[in-house]
């Protein structure tokens, strides 16, 4: 029964999207911040025991990045709706993620066998758009705004998106564009 422990965590992930979009809605930032850090803690969790317990599954290494998607795609959408977050921005976001995503169907169907290749930039973009969206969060909160950490956060994220948009064109995308013409 342990052993099931990581993907009941991810699904729980999947469960907390629905509070974090209504609390955002609702205007209640301080239940949304608890539930975005309880989403964190839950990721961090199930990648820890899925390692510690040796439980690391095909459903796991699937549903957990799409229950990543889903919290962040749903919570910036949501803080975009409420105008916490200006639309600019949530298009260059929403654009990058939707790149990698028809960048992975692509290298899956046609690269086939396709293994995912985690690039550092990728993982840094997804730390600062984590850190983008909790403090937006907080700051809605009116629990923490700094304009400048703000927007040395947005800064930074940008260039990881820029910097994670040309590994991901380097590999997978000339491999793919050798396929396709």
């Amino acid at each position: 029964m342990i052993n099931y422990l990581p993907n009941l965590l991810t699904i729980f992930r999947f469960f907390l999207v629905y509070p974090i979009v209504i609390c955002i809605f609702e205007a209640q930032f301080v239940l949304a911040i608890g539930f975005f850090i309880l989403a964190g803690v839950s990721d961090f969790l199930d990648g820890y025991y899925a390692r510690k317990l040796e439980a690391i599954s095909e459903f796991g290494m699937i549903a957990d990045p799409i229950a990543d998607k889903t919290l962040v795609i749903g919570t910036l959408i949501s803080l975009a709706i409420v105008g916490k977050i200006d639309l600019w921005l949530a298009y260059i976001i929403l654009g990058r993620d939707m790149i990698a995503i028809v960048g992975f169907i692509l290298s899956s169907v046609l690269l086939s066998p396709y293994k995912v290749k985690t690039h550092f930039s990728g993982k840094a973009y997804t730390t600062f758009l984590l850190i983008f969206l909790g403090v937006t969060i907080l700051s809605s909160a009116e629990i923490f705004n700094n304009s400048i950490l703000n927007l040395s956060i947005i800064f930074l994220l940008i260039v990881s998106i820029f910097l994670s948009l040309v590994d991901y064109l380097r590999d997978p995308g000339m491999k793919l564009m050798r396929k396709i013409f």
